[in-house]
């Protein structure tokens, strides 16, 4: 931040309507950005382990227990103190600064070791409390990143590239990191991607602070929080995450039960990565350009995409016909998130922008949650193609949430020359 700028600079700047910029913003602006190209880079490798400490702890306690319910139990307990603690994280991060991941990262890597001491101890109540302080302390570098790009890039297309290189990032993180925690069980060794995801939080961690310097973004100011859920657009917007995660933990379950129906299971996970890979090129191909339409009507036109290109996910035929499906259910997704962080960002102060980010990837990370408990449920009780549709039908339900959010862009007309009102 230039020392011309304080927190109501800032607040102008962030409060800059989306629209369609001129050619200087995009991806190659966000790259020329030291500071944030920097930032990101410690971003994705301190949030590699997303999708590694899961599975590991899955695999791990497994083997050293023999039993899939407490390894269950104890990725619930992972998941469910990751997902409680991260709006409190972030606004620890609105109030001191970046500096606090630090010490999440330090405290998380001593509970990730905690697991695999206790693992093998015979007691699951340690286990579980030690997944509980890794869970808890999981650095919330989304969100940090995410106000990082809001209050500190002011043009909105170079914002909007910004969320958009960070959904695909975290859609790479899903891609490599199951490889990487299997290749440790593989070698007999499931502890080994335990330590090297603590290992790789904390690296990432100190990378991403470094380049975002240790103070807070607002000059240490107290953040508003008593204010912030006042902002209907927060609670909106929160929904349209839960509903959306829910929807595709029921169209991944509904994936995984046909396979394991057609008696190959293994190719549940080449399906499920074209998946992602499907919504890295969305994303992509969102950021990579200005779109017209305001951002309210955006988010309307990809979720209602998003509930149509789940349906071909439940038409019969072999189960190699899913994998172009699984491409274009997952299009959307990155675009989704993308524009969903936009308006959130464009909607609070920014003393409490990071919290409110961790708001909405915690209600993401419940709805998720919920999701792959009711999807289960669903498929044993109907089957997966009706699983696979009501994933849609809950993408459906994201769209009169999108109808309700308030107006944020100005006429585009006034944007293209510069005669908008700044307010």
């Amino acid at each position: 931040m230039s020392p011309s700028q304080g927190p109501d600079a800032e607040a102008m700047a962030s409060a800059t309507p989306e629209r369609p910029a001129s050619s200087g913003g995009g991806y190659r602006a966000v790259l020329r950005h030291p500071a944030i190209r920097r930032a990101a880079f410690g971003a994705f490798l301190g949030r590699l382990p997303t999708g590694v400490a899961a599975l590991g702890i899955m695999l791990l306690v497994q083997d050293r227990t023999g039993t899939f319910r407490d390894a269950g139990i104890a990725v619930a307990a992972y998941s469910v103190a990751t997902a409680a603690s991260m709006p409190f994280v972030s606004r620890l991060i609105d109030r001191f600064g970046p500096r606090v991941l630090l010490l999440c990262a330090a405290i998380n890597l001593g509970g990730l070791t905690s697991v695999v001491a206790t693992s093998g101890s015979g007691d699951i109540r340690a286990t579980l409390a030690a997944c509980v302080l890794a869970g808890a302390t999981q650095p919330s570098l989304t969100s940090a990143f995410r106000a990082l790009c809001a209050n500190r890039l002011t043009d909105p297309r170079t914002r909007m590239a910004a969320y958009s290189m960070d959904a695909i990032a975290i859609e790479l993180t899903f891609i490599a990191g199951p490889p990487l925690a299997a290749a440790g069980a593989a070698a007999g060794r499931p502890e080994l991607s335990l330590y090297g995801a603590g290992l790789a939080t904390a690296l990432g961690t100190s990378l991403f602070v470094s380049a975002a310097g240790s103070r807070a973004e607002t000059g240490h100011a107290r953040p508003r929080a008593r204010h912030l859920f006042r902002e209907r657009s927060l609670w909106l917007l929160m929904l349209t995450a839960a509903l959306t995660a829910s929807a595709i933990a029921f169209a991944e379950v509904s994936i995984l039960a046909r396979a394991v129906e057609a008696g190959a299971g293994a190719i549940s996970g080449l399906i499920l990565a074209l998946w992602a890979a499907g919504s890295v090129v969305g994303g992509i191909v969102y950021g990579s350009r200005g779109w017209p339409g305001t951002s309210r009507q955006q988010l309307v036109l990809i979720m209602s995409a998003a509930a149509v290109l789940f349906l071909p996910l439940a038409a019969p035929g072999p189960l190699l016909m899913l994998a172009p499906a699984a491409v274009l259910a997952g299009i959307s997704l990155a675009p989704a998130a993308t524009i969903t962080t936009a308006i959130l960002g464009a909607s609070v102060s920014p003393r409490a922008k990071t919290e409110a980010f961790g708001w909405m990837a915690s209600a993401a990370t419940l709805g998720g949650s919920l999701g792959y408990a009711l999807a289960g449920a669903a498929t044993d009780l109907l089957d997966e193609r009706a699983t696979v549709l009501s994933g849609a039908l809950l993408a459906a339900l994201a769209v009169p949430l999108a109808l309700a959010l308030p107006q944020l862009d100005h006429p585009q007309a006034a944007m293209a020359t510069g005669t908008s009102d700044p307010r």
